[in-house]
């Protein structure tokens, strides 16, 4: 009842702007015209010479230049109060028609057609712009909330899967929202009551749609752009001892994946409808925030007669967009891999580096570092993470697992076993690091494990080993291969990455004596 009665309201508020206007012009322009009859009368229309008439015409233009400078801020402060698109449309048509009708009873020196054209395209452009600037604001917020609940959520702990999927799917949410709140602001602007362009608009049927489509483009990009800026400044902050800073990359770029992915509406006719059912009853195909604006701008052009077409400047391709948001989560997948990755490879520096492995004071081996299992700890804590901000299921994890189940420690000695493993190295398949992540949990886990081993063999490189001292990187090193077969990454590249440990602690060690398996 409330949010009726305030609708209500500013309605009267919003008519009561077009009777203004209208009570303006005609006062206005009324005593605008006389002035002009009167002074064309005594100074231009007399039997003067042409040189007298042409400064008696500077002279008019030049005392009408102030009162119709004031004349426009006037209209363009009473339109700038509107909220409602369709009242724009009506109080610039009115001021239109008033202006261009009188345009033939003064002189030509003062072209109020003009004027009339240059206050439609002001007041028509901020009438978008104060919309964009709404959409932007509200969207800023969300995003705000977004990142304040995946905060919360990481420090007490990995929740449950539908805690994030539901966050990811209130935030696309919101984008869907405010992109049909600017194409409801636009719509008026586009097309009348009987679905054609208002008549007062056809001339400038080109760059309108170029203004609402660049508004649209801003809108989405914008809201990207942040998001991503935001994500890779929390990653490059040290990281809180409470939580991953670097998770909201995860999640964000699960979301910029969900509005890019989603499908394209078969046909631009039956975007709303689609639309409009799966937000109804939750089923069939949902159509994304993109392409339903994509969709909706190029059906409103196409009745104007104007083509939007890439080839012809056009502001606006859901294609163009759709690829940006695809690039744009591919960045920030890649953000969230390497800062994961970055900060357990801190973690392995460390173990690296501090003890001390040459020397009397160095034993034989008898357990695993501690700081392997804290590696493993935070990498099975980023493997939920990642498992509910992708969506994995426990299929991919079994698939994973099974491939290179079959691979298993080599009979013989150990030198028997080293000169296999190099051989087998000779006809494996390159480890490539840097290439193209998959949204998919195997993809990301493998990476950062990779970054972690190859770390790991860095590290080792640069230090000298006594006996014992290889045999505890031996030992942390099979921990490490034993440990990692439960994570769904790819077997083969884990195998290998630590081999290349057990070998580059060997090439650096002062007595290279294997220890033996079963110990």
């Amino acid at each position: 009842g409330g949010g009726g009665g305030a609708r209500e309201e500013r309605g009267e508020e919003e008519s009561g702007v077009f009777l203004h206007l209208q009570a303006l012009n005609v006062r206005f322009l009324q005593c605008f015209v006389e002035h002009c009859m009167e002074y064309c009368t005594l100074f231009v229309e007399s039997e003067r010479a042409e040189k007298e008439k042409e400064s008696a015409c500077d002279a008019l233009q030049e005392q009408m230049q102030p009162l119709l400078l004031r004349y426009s801020q006037i209209v363009q402060e009473r339109i700038s109060t509107l909220e409602d698109g369709t009242q724009v449309v009506r109080c610039t048509e009115l001021v239109s028609k008033q202006l261009n009708n009188v345009n033939n009873l003064v002189p030509q020196q003062i072209p109020l057609d003009v004027l009339a054209s240059s206050i439609v395209q002001h007041e028509l452009s901020a009438h978008l712009r104060r919309r964009l600037d709404h959409s932007q604001a509200a969207l800023a917020a969300r995003r705000a909330e977004f990142e304040k609940a995946v905060d919360t959520a990481v420090k007490k702990g990995t929740p449950e899967r539908g805690l994030f999927a539901e966050l990811r799917h209130r935030l696309v949410d919101a984008v869907e929202a405010e992109a049909r709140a600017l194409y409801a602001c636009a719509k008026p602007l586009l097309q009348n009551e009987r679905r054609k362009m208002p008549a007062f608009l056809r001339p400038q049927a080109q760059p309108l749609v170029d203004s609402v489509a660049a508004s649209a483009s801003d809108l989405l990009l914008s809201f990207a752009s942040a998001a991503l800026a935001r994500a890779s400044k929390l990653a490059a902050s040290p990281a809180d001892s409470n939580a991953r800073s670097f998770a909201l990359a995860l999640h964000l770029s699960s979301v910029f994946l969900e509005i890019s992915n989603e499908s394209a509406p078969a046909s631009s006719s039956s975007a709303s409808s689609t639309s409009s059912t799966s937000s109804a009853d939750g089923q069939g195909e949902r159509v994304s925030p993109i392409s339903l604006l994509d969709a909706k701008l190029r059906k409103s052009a196409k009745r104007i007669g104007y083509q939007i077409d890439a080839t012809v400047n056009v502001q606006f391709s859901g294609d163009h967009i759709r690829h940006e948001y695809q690039d744009m989560a591919q960045k920030l997948l890649l953000l969230y891999v390497k800062s994961a990755g970055r900060s357990l490879s801190k973690m392995v520096r460390k173990g690296v580096e501090t003890p001390t492995w040459i020397g009397p004071r160095v034993k034989e081996p008898r357990d695993v570092r501690m700081v392997m299992e804290v590696v493993l700890d935070e990498l099975r804590a980023i493997s939920e993470e990642v498992d509910n901000g992708l969506g994995g299921d426990d299929q991919e994890r079994s698939s994973s697992e099974s491939r290179g189940r079959g691979r298993s420690a080599l009979p013989g000695s150990a030198s028997d076993r080293m000169l296999k493993r190099n051989l087998t190295k000779l006809f494996q398949k390159k480890i490539v690091f840097g290439e193209a992540i998959n949204f998919t949990t195997n993809s990301v886990l493998t990476s950062i494990i990779k970054i972690i081993l190859k770390s790991f063999t860095e590290y080792t490189r640069l230090q000298t080993f006594s006996k014992f001292g290889y045999q505890q990187i031996q030992v942390d090193a099979s921990f490490l291969r034993l440990s990692l077969r439960s994570f769904p990454a790819d077997r083969v590249v884990v195998e290998t990455l630590v081999d290349e440990i057990v070998t580059s602690a060997a090439a650096r060690a002062i007595d290279a004596a294997p220890m033996d398996n079963s110990v």
